[in-house]
């Protein structure tokens, strides 16, 4: 983990993303990027298969503790270059609003899933809280219109709204189990999109989220703010305002990402 493990909206998305998968032999990480994820899914499965777009994550990724057994491929486009159904689970966490072609990004994960297995997928929420970007949300309100910043920040192409995205799953062989919203209007007042849009920089290679190849280089400043630990008591304090942000708005269909749960029929 790294110092944006304090980031209430990233420690959510890995928070859930974890409670989500289960045991089994093979799992595949899709968009891996540092390998955050990584340690865990090594110790719920034999096989841990990353892939990412970004030469210089995936190199940080394959360095990281705890990820010995992990396997790495670095891919420049949508096919996954393993065969049919040989994947337990998959995980995604917020890739697919960055793929040039969403349908043929789920239909690729589609068809290397076992049947009966399960895809965990977090995306960012075309319902968010006006507390997390509310120039965009006033723009789309009135105008139909945003700005490539904010939420459409981060190299984000789309956003999501839950039904959409469960129809998407639906039309690949995926039937949804499950939908999990977080980070509400606190989390988003506190944590706002603009906020992370200047903040990123410092803790990712490639803050828009585009492809770095086998001869790009991080930046020295990523190389240290990437990899500092956060301390204990703000990580405490971290999860408070999460526990809060949950207890005032838990029961709204406003959020600022969604987890889905679906299973290869």
């Amino acid at each position: 983990m790294s110092l944006k493990a304090l980031s209430m909206t990233y420690s959510s998305r890995i928070a859930n993303a974890k409670a989500s998968i289960q045991k089994g032999v093979a799992v595949l990480h899709v968009g891996c990027g540092d390998g955050y994820l990584d340690r865990y899914l090594c110790t719920r499965f034999r096989r841990v298969v990353g892939v990412d777009i970004n030469f210089v994550e995936l190199q940080a990724a394959a360095m990281a503790r705890g990820v010995e057994t992990a396997e790495y491929v670095l891919i420049d486009g949508l096919g996954l270059p393993f065969e049919s159904e040989v994947f337990d689970a998959i995980v995604s966490v917020d890739v697919l609003e960055h793929a040039e072609d969403d349908v043929a990004l789920v239909g690729e994960m589609s068809r290397v899933l076992k049947r009966g297995g399960l895809l965990s997928m977090t995306v960012p929420n075309a319902n968010y809280p006006p507390t997390f970007d509310p120039v965009n949300y006033l723009l789309e309100l009135t105008t139909g219109r945003h700005l490539p910043f904010g939420m459409w920040g981060f190299g984000h192409r789309r956003l999501y709204e839950v039904e959409s995205l469960c129809h998407l799953l639906q039309d690949v062989g995926l039937r949804t189990r499950g939908v999990t919203r977080m980070s509400y209007s606190l989390v988003g007042l506190i944590e706002n999109a603009y906020l992370l849009n200047l903040v990123q920089p410092l803790t990712k290679s490639s803050a828009s989220n585009r492809p770095l190849g086998v001869d790009a280089e991080s930046t020295g400043l990523w190389r240290k703010l990437g990899r500092v630990e956060p301390p204990a008591f703000l990580e405490a304090v971290r999860d408070s305002l999460i526990r809060l942000d949950q207890r005032l708005f838990g029961r709204s269909v406003r959020s600022v990402n969604f987890l889905v749960s679906a299973q290869k029929t």
